[in-house]
């Protein structure tokens, strides 16, 4: 498998919270991402609390990796299983309840680090 657009998605908050009114981007996607892009990789970050995602080009990545927590996971999910239906190749990461992962993925688990884990499917 070719890889060369990338997309990263961090999930929305479904409601108000503490970071609601300064949002903050939590920092994987933004590191990961860097790192990649330094690799060759092209890339987009989508930070949804601060703007709205460009479909198109996550529609037509590659690899589509969601950073998503507890809060955030019945939706990030479901945007994975959307995507999975078309053919993109999903990475799910962040700290989320094992029951969703159980119940959305058929998908090897890889216990490596995002910058290992790329490379390694190209």
């Amino acid at each position: 498998m070719r890889i060369d657009n990338i997309s990263f998605i961090e999930i929305g908050s479904p409601g108000a919270h503490i970071f609601s009114r300064f949002p903050i981007p939590r920092l994987g996607s933004i590191l990961l991402s860097t790192i990649l892009r330094d690799e060759g990789y092209n890339i987009k970050v989508f930070i949804e609390d601060i703007a709205e995602p460009d479909w198109s080009f996550i529609e037509n990545s590659d690899i589509v990796c969601i950073s998503t927590i507890t809060p955030t996971a019945i939706r990030a999910y479901e945007i994975a299983d959307r995507l999975r239906k078309s053919g993109i190749t999903v990475i799910i990461g962040g700290l989320t309840h094992p029951s969703y992962q159980r119940r959305h993925l058929n998908m090897r688990i890889m216990w490596l680090e995002g910058r290992a884990i790329i490379p390694f499917l190209n």
